[in-house]
Parts: structure tokens; sequence; C-alpha cells
């Protein structure tokens, strides 16, 4: 229409001077380059945390399966023990992984997300759903009653975790040192789930988010009246229009990286493989229990890693 109006109208006078729209491209790209810096921050923090849970889970099972031993007990119980102590992390981690992809705590552009929902179900539906299959699969029967009516399903499993590692103490499974050194590792976990929900319940401020969008569609509306009088002394004004194009994308293509990454734990294709994470510590700590019902690694869908 710019170039419509300034060429076949005749209408020279919408053309207006580059250098402001040049100076609020300048200001734009410095603004978009804050917020991405920022938006990518918040997803390698989210990549370190899991990172430290991955560490810590290894260590606890190589302590798990290493310490609790004594004579009083057979070897087909010391077994049944770290295989519930070991189960019952592994459920944790699938819970804290689901609670964290349950619901966004605020309303954002979600071009980026992709749904595994094929049935039709709700969001709450799928969540009570895999609450249940995680149970199912790692937990003992009293714990499969209970979790469905916890709050805060992955608090209550490290609770009965440090429960139960606290009787083999008493029990004289563990040491003292044992026991003190086991616990000081489901604090830590309490200090990484902490870490996660601080960034799953506190959003990037909408208020960079939001203006971000704002003066990128100022400065594409802006571009063409800046560059048609400028091009026009130089070629054919019509070159105007894929400029226009081209930078506009530019600039937008900027603003949708930050959007894509400012909320790592929110099923987008970008944010941190949790499923592929969980699948991973599961094998390694089913391997350190020496069983044979091994799972695969997950691999890639149309090249996204969940």
């Amino acid at each position: 229409m710019v170039c419509l109006c300034y060429e076949v109208l005749g209408y020279k006078f919408i053309a207006i001077p580059f250098l402001p729209v040049a100076t609020i491209g300048t200001a734009v790209a410095f603004y978009i380059g804050f917020k991405n810096n920022a938006s990518y921050e918040r997803l390698w923090e989210a990549r370190k945390i899991w990172g430290n849970i991955i560490n810590s889970s290894r260590t606890f099972g190589v302590w798990v399966s290493n310490w609790v031993n004594d004579e009083k007990g057979t070897d087909a119980e010391l077994q049944k023990i770290k295989q519930e102590l070991i189960y019952r992390h592994l459920a944790y981690i699938n819970v804290l992984r689901t609670q964290l992809r349950k619901t966004s705590v605020w309303k954002g552009r979600d071009y980026h997300k992709i749904s595994s929902n094929t049935t039709g179900e709700s969001l709450d539906e799928m969540y009570q759903k895999s609450i249940k299959f995680i149970a199912e699969n790692f937990l003992n029967e009293q714990e499969k009653e209970e979790v469905p009516s916890k709050t805060n399903k992955a608090t209550y499993l490290l609770q009965e975790q440090s429960a139960q590692l606290t009787d083999l103490k008493r029990n004289g499974l563990l040491t003292e040192f044992e026991h003190s050194d086991i616990e000081k590792m489901i604090q830590a976990f309490y200090d990484h789930q902490g870490a996660a929900e601080r960034i799953k319940t506190f959003p990037f401020p909408r208020q960079y988010g939001f203006f971000s969008q704002v003066f990128v569609s100022i400065f594409m509306l802006l571009l063409p009246f800046g560059l048609v009088s400028v091009i026009a002394d130089q070629s054919s004004v019509w070159i105007t229009i894929p400029a226009s194009v081209l930078i506009s994308w530019i600039f937008q293509t900027m603003e949708n990286v930050g959007d894509a990454s400012e909320n790592p734990f929110e099923n987008g294709i970008n944010d941190i493989p949790l499923s592929a994470i969980c699948r991973t510590i599961e094998i390694d700590l089913k391997e350190m229990l020496h069983e044979s019902n091994i799972p695969e690694k997950l691999q890639p869908v149309n090249d996204v890693l969940m």
C-alpha cells in the first residue's frame, strides 16, 4: 500500500526520514536482545536444575545399592528394600515432571507448543491419568492410595523416602553417618524441586514480553514509510516490498525466539526434555538394581525430544 500510494498515486508526502525509523529499530533490537538473554537464562537454569537431578539421582542410587546392607536380613529382603527406595525415587522424578508440565500459570502465545492429547481429554484429566500410571508402576499399595489426594505429590514422596530411611537407620541397616549423608541428598532434591517450581510459578515478567511485541509491531509498521523514499532514490521503488518483508521477518523471528524459551516447562518443542531425562534416570537406576526389564531410551519424534 505504501509503494502504491507513493509511486502510483504520487503521495510523496507519506515518506518519512529513515533516521528516526533506524533509531527505533536500534532501540528495539537492544530491547529484544535483553529479553532473549533473560529468556535463555531461564531455559539454561532449568536445564542445569535437571542436570543436577540426574547427578543426584545416580548418587542416590549408588548409595542405596551399596549402603543398605546388613547381616540381619536376607538377600531377597534387602533387594526388596533397595527396589522400594529406588522405585519411589523414580516415581518422584516422574511426578515432578508431570507437575511442572501440568498447567501454565499465565496465558501466553502457544505457537511453539505441541500436544500429545489425541483423546479430547482436559489437561487435568491427563494429569490425573499420568499420576495413576506412575503410581501403578513405581509405588507400593499404601502410597498408591495416598498419592492422588496430596496437593504436592512430589513433596509427599520425598517425605516418605525420608521416613523409610529413618526406619532403616533405627533397624541397623544404615549407620548414623550413612543416614546423615543420604538425608542430605533428600534435602538436595527438595532444593532442586524448589528451584524448578520457582521458574514454573514465576513467569517471565509480562511487561517485557508484551511491550517487546508492541515495539516490534510499531517498527514493522513504520519501516516501509522510511524505506520507500530511500530506495526510490537509488533504484525501483518496488524493492521496498521485499526489503521491508525481510527486515520485518528478522525482527519478528528474534521476538519469537525469546517467547519460545522463556517458560521451559510448557511442553514446547524447545523446552527441557523432561520425559527423556526421567527415562535416562530410570535406565541408570534399574541397572544398579541389576534388573532385566530395562526400558529403551526415548528417541526424537519429528526431531523433537520431549
